[in-house]
């Protein structure tokens, strides 16, 4: 059977309610009042134009609905013959997908990883589908995560490639295989206008040839545009892909080996290109504008800050090893910390000090985001003053019940930090009392007698690296900041600026006073900023969000860029570009 082309029709309806599962999807009953229900009610239609590139239902409807949300998703898939009709689709969070009331892919709520990606996109899950010509319906049962965001469209099959079924290959098939891409010249080195090439290469110490496989990619780039398609590769046969910006920013391009059905032969990092390049970034702005107030809403922060006097609970902490099992180093004495904060929760977290009796450097480390206890033996090392600060404010070493209790009142609004009702007004933002703690682990830390009383750094990355670059801006007496793949870079980008989008909260005005873009503007030359990792394919924290901050840094600054390396993936022995001043 020959793959085909086909198109989705622009006008979809979405269907809300919580009666909606796979009955309901496989057979929708559909009246003029809309969806017919199981209990006799009806779902209202909502008309969404969707382009088949992502739609974020959150923004779509102006409101932030709870995480576990049911909907119908509901179109047209229209065929140009019989045959086989390639579909990708990435979700947040759960989704299936049915055609003429045939389940045709799943990755519902059995799964407890769900979409298992933060990549919301076509690309995220690739899947056959046979169809007639002519019209075919399509249905998409969504249930939604902390963003609802979806995205799905009609991958192009290369002419003449006929559908077989296939078995997936055995794992010892693919062992030592790999495959490796790269752009021709230092990624980010390129020009508005100037052809990017990236070269695809099959590694295979077992010297075999790899015919029979295929090379998916997709190319989505800052200027809108968008390409994709699928070409034989092999040891002795790379893949060129080219591409090019309109405009500066970066160009995201996701690879995968795949069989002659369009299939996926594995799903390791090994078998996957995830990276891209960019041109002009240099020229990378924040897409909103600073607010006028700025500086004086953070200074009455530091006096509502500066009105809570900072005492101090120091627990020493006498067990051999961390909660996590890691053993303590003979040279650190451990604390468990408390210490009053403004806001709705004290700082806590565990503090490591030489047992020397020396006056040492001080470092604060801050945490990605997670409602999960994270403390533990990172970076505590003998010879510095270590603070390991959660985001939260909660108990420490508690049981699973006490956090889910702690985040109970937040998990209505999706999570903490993503409502934008509470983020229209700075003042409302969960950000408000985490960067409060931020402020005040630093004016903790330098009560400390084993500080040395001139090195003073700030840690973390993604939600680590945000608190980070708030610490640079709102801690005086700081000197270095190390951070990586930093969270809330450019929120507006999207919005504002048609970047590709992250895992951003949704964009109000009220968390301009959060963007690292415009705390970066604040960070004295005292202080030295390095962004110790981009993943060039990360879009939980894009890199041209990451950037613009970087360029908003008036001081000295170093940056890393990471080729095929993600959110939380890094390749072995990876490609970096380095820039500093």
């Amino acid at each position: 059977m020959q793959f085909v082309t086909a198109r989705f029709e622009p006008r979809w309806r979405l269907y809300i309610s919580s009666e909606v599962d796979d009955a309901v999807a496989a057979a929708p009953k559909f009246t003029e009042a809309g969806l017919a229900l199981p209990s006799g009610a009806a779902a209202e239609a909502v008309e969404i134009d969707f382009s088949g590139e992502r739609v974020n239902f959150n923004l779509a409807f102006g409101k932030t609905f709870p995480v576990k949300t049911h909907a119908l998703f509901v179109g047209r898939l229209v065929a140009d013959a019989d045959g086989v009709v390639m579909i990708g689709a990435g979700a947040d969070w759960w989704w299936s997908c049915w055609v003429d009331g045939e389940k045709v892919f799943d990755r519902g709520e059995r799964y407890a990883n769900g979409n298992a990606s933060s990549i919301f996109a076509k690309h995220a899950w690739v899947f056959p589908v046979k169809v007639p010509e002519g019209a075919n319906d399509i249905v998409f049962h969504l249930v939604s995560g902390q963003f609802w965001s979806f995205g799905a469209g009609v991958i192009p099959a290369m002419a003449g490639l006929e559908f077989r079924e296939q078995p997936p290959p055995a794992p010892e098939a693919l062992e030592g295989l790999r495959l490796v891409g790269n752009t021709t010249r230092d990624p980010v080195s390129y020009g508005v206008g100037e052809e990017m090439e990236f070269v695809f290469e099959l590694d295979d110490p077992r010297g075999a040839s790899g015919d029979g496989l295929f090379l998916m990619w997709f190319a989505n780039g800052d200027d809108g545009a968008t390409d994709s398609g699928i070409a034989p590769i092999s040891v002795a046969a790379p893949v060129r892909v080219r591409t090019r910006l309109a405009r500066p920013g970066f160009v995201h391009v996701y690879a995968k080996l795949v069989n002659s059905c369009g299939l996926a032969i594995g799903n390791d990092a090994r078998l996957c290109f995830d990276g891209g390049a960019g041109a002009d970034i240099g020229a990378l702005r924040p897409a909103a504008t600073r607010p006028a107030d700025f500086d004086a809403y953070w200074e009455r922060q530091r006096a509502r800050l500066d009105a809570v006097p900072p005492e101090a609970v120091c627990e020493e902490y006498l067990g051999a090893c961390f909660p996590d099992g890691v053993r303590i180093p003979d040279g650190l004495r451990i604390y468990k910390v408390r210490v009053a904060c403004a806001g709705p929760n004290p700082v806590t977290g565990l503090l490591a000090v030489p047992k020397d009796g020396g006056r040492h450097p001080a470092r604060v480390i801050f945490d990605g985001y997670s409602k999960e206890p994270k403390l533990s033996h990172r970076l505590m090392t003998p010879g510095v003053v270590t603070f390991h600060v959660n985001a939260h404010g909660y108990e420490l070493f508690r049981g699973p019940q006490y956090y889910a209790d702690f985040f109970l009142p937040f998990e209505t609004k999706c999570s903490y930090g993503i409502s934008p009702e509470e983020n229209a007004d700075p003042d409302t933002s969960y950000f408000n009392g985490m960067a409060l703690r931020v402020m005040r682990a630093f004016d903790f830390i330098r009560t400390r007698p084993e500080w040395n009383g001139r090195d003073l750094f700030a840690m973390g990355g993604s939600q680590g690296g945000l608190q980070a670059i708030w610490a640079a801006s709102l801690v005086p007496d700081l000197t270095r900041c190390e951070c990586s793949i930093n969270w809330c870079s450019n929120i507006a980008g999207a919005d504002l600026d048609a970047r590709l989008p992250g895992w951003n909260p949704p964009y109000v005005r009220g968390l301009d006073y959060y963007d690292t873009v415009f705390h970066a503007a604040r960070i004295p030359a005292t202080c030295f900023v390095d962004v110790q990792r981009v993943g060039l394919g990360d879009y939980t924290c894009p890199p041209s969000g990451v950037t613009a901050m970087y360029n908003a840094i008036p001081g000295p600054r170093r940056i890393a860029y990471y080729q095929n390396s993600t959110h939380m993936y890094v390749q072995p022995e990876p490609t970096l570009a380095r820039r500093w001043n």
